[in-house]
Parts: C-alpha cells; sequence; structure tokens
C-alpha cells in the first residue's frame, strides 16, 4: 500500500522509510 503511495510521488522516499519502521515496528 505504501509502496504504492510512494510510486505515485505521494510519499518521499524519507517518509516511506520512516512509516516502514513504524510498521515493522524497528
Amino acid at each position: 500500500k505504501y509502496k504504492a503511495l510512494l510510486d505515485a510521488g505521494v510519499l518521499t522516499e524519507e517518509e516511506f522509510s520512516a512509516k516502514k519502521r513504524q510498521l515493522l515496528g524497528i
């Protein structure tokens, strides 16, 4: 889901990474 937003340019690379860490609980 977030990958799609990233590809669409909605999320920046930084935001994507932060969200991914959040989801993974890292």
